[in-house]
């Protein structure tokens, strides 16, 4: 059937009018909004990868591992009970002996997307993370498309979106995504970019000075290295721009100065408590030991995302003077290959995680390669190619990236022990950089040769985007299986340990225990259960030690409740105790048992205040607690240590003037079997124990680790044997059982020389600690919270002690009047008055009241910056100044941490 003319002329009339209406009422809203569509993209891909691998929310498997794991997944539940009312957010008796939890929720959770938890139970938060990821990192895509749209002028929409996801999903986002925290920076970084473009323009500074007060408050510790950047910037722009009154500089240093004082009211009090933790180190010290080149195997791998696209890199900067992106994009480049420069992007120090600083490497190079692809695309079509020759040139290149999208999946299966390294131990190595380098190494030959037929005029750009979609998606599919597939799991152990929570009945103030290491430490407390175990990078130094003093374990900077002996459980109030089994207890579910100990001092007891406050580190620790018990009680020893009666394949050198610690017992001369055997009589109630430890530090690796084979105690009716001891997980004091009237034979078989300033057997007398417990003047005192009330009568010059960690937060009033505190072998202590006691106790994190002083201030200059802007640019005496004075903040930041780094390594290196 043939169509008429006024027909076919109709038709083509009403799809050119379809035509105009799409391009002038749908696109430009189109344009206005497409960054979302990369929200969603990145969301739908999250969906599809979940749903492939039955993660949740299409499964029981969570993404969560190692510090997620360890550290996020049981804060959250601690927050969980913040928001239940159950817990306060400024003291938190679940963590560390009661933990100022200021600086850790800013460290670890001020996100709004922390709030998500308010719609699970606790027993699903493994699970719920799942969506925080996919959330953060599909904003991040958004916000980078965003920023795309706003620099990049003449930016295909598709490229801007393709280019967001690639963002999202890059290798800093896939590698570190378990510090759940930093995603916050992530996609809040786009938007700086933007805050900053805008003060270039002499635009409103409201975008930069929020953007960056986000980064202060959402992770104060990644703020290091945006300010790090904000400031290389401002002095790059300085440098190249022309105009040399223009008011870049003086706006921005006033909205620095202004984002400064709003930020105080995280920065003081969170960095009072950084000052106070066992994270601070000599930086001098660390830069000296350093390593100059940094480990390839784990670094490169970060970036390799942006491997495929270093065409469009080369093309943006090719024929043209570097503008600041570029400069930036060296400038942050330059520590992937020095690491005493990583370093000092990383506040001079890092135990993993080398590329913290990388999302500004990726985001600058994003920006640089987005200006690339939209040079080799505004050029125009070459009308000499045959039409036929282009369509089939795309068809090929799409159907060759088809090709890459099914041997990625091919090749990650082949592969995927070797490339998955990383999120097995947080480290690379030689096969897994190889065989990802590899694998990006293809995709670099893909799109380099796409890249040339675009610029060469024989494909397409429509099919160039859809390629750039295509190889976007690929390779951020391909990044998650190798980073967030790989580790997926059921997360078992916080599935049975969460089983505890809500389990013991029990009003009064009292602290859980572990009987070892049968969980992550931060699970006691995230039960909801009062604890002395916690692992964050802000645990307190003097804690720490007091706790290795106490006998308990701990490493790096995780403290564990397991350990410790008689005395100081009853010290601390460890009234129920956790192990693993199915055996009968007070309390008990499919996998744990839990018993009860009645043998417990008073949460506070009055103390004479005259004596020693603090620990002795040069005694054995056995010695340390008994100093300890009879300045708390007035009493004799309680402690007694036994020596060795007979040694095999060992010669004793404490003695003598070369020993290298308290106890060094080293191996004799072809022997190939090492003990040391102790026979001890025992009269009355006794519980026996084994020390192995030497150094107050928080080191990942002891010298005494696994110095000890096997520990075997043993009397005429029963025996007690132990393997590999001490270790990470286990270094604290060794209970080797309770005795009674009788003689017991200890076999300690040690796996070589060892030394040591604690080592040997020793004991704790039940009898005459009991008598101790029942006879302390305890008052009567009531814990709700974080706070402490109650009365107790006293005579002139007692103190109370309190079963609580010091810190210098408390806010103690006694009859209503503030009452003075001070640490005692590093718990709180207070001064009591003669007679009556009434005794209240708050806490307020240290430095808290100052800090909201200077954030009104802030707020005062933020409106009074905003009204008065305009007089503020008219004023014109300070822009010279101010450009002087951003390119000398600029050179200082660029000595402290490009040079005087570097020189200090090599230093190191001479000496």
């Amino acid at each position: 059937m043939s169509v008429s003319k006024n027909t076919k002329s109709k038709f083509e009339e009403n799809l050119i009018k379809a035509k105009k209406w799409f391009s002038e009422k749908c696109l430009p809203i189109i344009n206005k909004v497409y960054p979302i569509f990369a929200f969603l993209f990145s969301l739908i891909l999250f969906a599809i990868i979940f749903k492939l691998n039955k993660i949740f929310p299409y499964g029981n498997l969570t993404v969560s591992w190692c510090d997620m794991t360890q550290q996020t997944i049981p804060l959250l539940c601690d927050f969980k009970d913040v928001l239940s009312g159950k817990s306060s957010l400024w003291l938190s008796m679940e963590n560390a002996g009661g933990m100022n939890f200021f600086g850790v929720y800013f460290f670890n959770l001020s996100s709004p997307f922390t709030y998500i938890i308010a719609f699970f139970d606790k027993s699903q938060i493994s699970l719920a993370v799942n969506l925080m990821v996919a959330l953060k990192l599909s904003l991040a895509s958004a916000t980078m498309a965003y920023w795309l749209k706003k620099e990049v002028e003449g930016i295909n929409p598709i490229v801007s979106i393709s280019l967001g996801i690639l963002y999202g999903f890059s290798g800093w986002a896939m590698m570190y995504y378990q510090i759940l925290s930093w995603l916050d920076t992530l996609y809040v970084f786009p938007l700086l970019l933007y805050g900053l473009k805008n003060l270039t323009e002499g635009k409103s500074p409201i975008v930069y000075i929020l953007s960056l007060f986000a980064c202060l408050l959402f992770h104060f510790y990644l703020s290091w290295i945006v300010v790090v950047f904000v400031c290389l910037y401002a002095c790059s722009h300085v440098i190249l721009k022309k105009d040399k009154s223009d008011t870049f500089a003086k706006n921005f240093i006033l909205s620095s100065i202004i984002s400064a004082l709003l930020s105080a009211l995280i920065i003081i009090p969170a960095f009072i408590q950084y000052t106070k933790s066992m994270r601070v180190s000599n930086i001098f010290d660390t830069l000296k030991n350093s390593n100059f080149i940094p480990r390839v195997d784990t670094s490169y791998p970060t970036f390799f995302c942006m491997l495929p696209f270093l065409p469009f890199i080369i093309q943006a900067v090719r024929n043209k003077k570097f503008d600041k992106y570029e400069i930036l994009l060296l400038l942050t480049f330059i520590p992937i290959m020095v690491e005493p420069i990583a370093k000092a992007w990383q506040t001079y120090n890092y135990m993993s995680f080398p590329t913290r600083y990388g999302f500004t490497t990726i985001a600058v190079a994003i920006t640089v390669c987005a200006r690339g692809i939209t040079k080799v695309c505004e050029s125009k079509e070459n009308d000499k190619v045959n039409q036929w020759v282009k369509v089939g040139v795309s068809a090929l290149a799409i159907f060759l990236v088809f090709i890459f999208g099914w041997y990625s999946n091919e090749y990650f299966v082949k592969n995927k022990d070797v490339i998955t390294k990383y999120s097995k131990s947080l480290w690379g190595n030689s096969d897994s950089f190889n065989s990802l380098f590899s694998y990006y190494a293809i995709a670099l030959v893909l799109i380099t040769t796409i890249f040339f037929a675009l610029k060469y005029k024989v494909l397409y750009k429509g099919a160039f985007c859809v390629i750039i979609a295509l190889s976007c998606c690929i390779e951020a599919g391909f990044s998650a299986n190798v980073y967030m597939v790989a580790p997926s799991n059921e997360n078992v152990n916080f599935n049975k340990a969460i089983d505890l929570d809500g389990l013991i009945e029990d009003d009064e103030f009292y602290r859980l225990k572990l009987s070892r290491k049968i969980f992550e430490v931060n699970l006691v407390g995230a039960m909801g259960y009062n604890s002395l175990s916690h692992y964050t990078s802000l645990t307190r130094e003097s804690y720490m030690m007091t706790m290795k003093e106490l006998g308990y374990s701990s490493y790096w900077m995780e403290v564990g409740s397991n350990g410790g002996t008689i005395f100081t459980d009853a010290l601390v109030r460890h009234k129920y105790v956790v192990h693993s089994g199915k055996n009968n207890g007070v309390y008990k579910t499919d996998n744990y048992y839990v018993t009860k100990n009645d043998l417990l001092f008073p949460t506070a007891f009055v103390v004479p205040k005259d004596g020693n406050n603090e620990g002795n580190v040069e005694l054995e620790r056995w010695q340390i607690q008994n100093e300890l018990f009879k300045r708390l009680t007035g009493k004799g020893d309680i402690y007694e240590e036994y020596a060795y009666t007979k040694l095999s394949g060992l010669v004793d050198c404490s003695n003598r003037d070369d020993a290298k610690a308290k106890t060094d017992l080293r191996k004799a001369k072809n022997a190939t079997s090492m003990q040391v055997i102790y026979e001890i009589p025992v009269t009355g109630t006794k519980v026996l124990y084994f020390d192995c430890f030497d150094v107050y530090s928080n080191s990942l690796k002891e010298h005494t680790y696994e110095n000890v084979s096997t520990i075997v105690a043993k009397d005429a009716n029963k025996r007690y044997s132990h393997s590999t001891y001490p270790k990470q997980s286990n270094n604290g004091v060794l209970e080797l059982g309770t005795f009674k009237d009788t003689t017991v034979t200890v076999t300690v078989t040690l796996n070589g020389s060892t030394y040591a300033k604690s080592f040997g057997v020793f004991s704790v007398d039940v009898e005459k600690l009991s008598q101790a417990v029942n006879e302390v003047n305890g008052g009567d005192f009531t814990v709700k919270k974080d706070k402490l009330s109650g009365t107790v009568t006293a005579r002139s010059g007692d103190a109370l002690f309190t079963s609580f960690a010091y810190d210098e937060g408390y806010r103690i009033k006694i009859n209503g009047k503030k009452a003075k505190t001070f640490s005692l072998n590093g718990f709180l202590a207070i001064e009591l008055q003669e007679g009556v006691n009434n005794v209240t106790m708050g806490f307020i994190p240290s430095g808290l009241a100052f800090a909201i002083v200077v954030f009104l201030l802030g707020v005062l200059a933020l409106v009074a910056f905003v009204k008065f802007n305009k007089q503020v640019q008219e004023f014109k005496t300070l822009d010279l100044a101010c450009n002087y004075a951003v390119f000398a903040l600029g050179a200082f930041v660029f000595m402290a941490i490009y040079l005087m780094p570097v020189v200090v390594n090599f230093i190191g290196y001479l000496l």
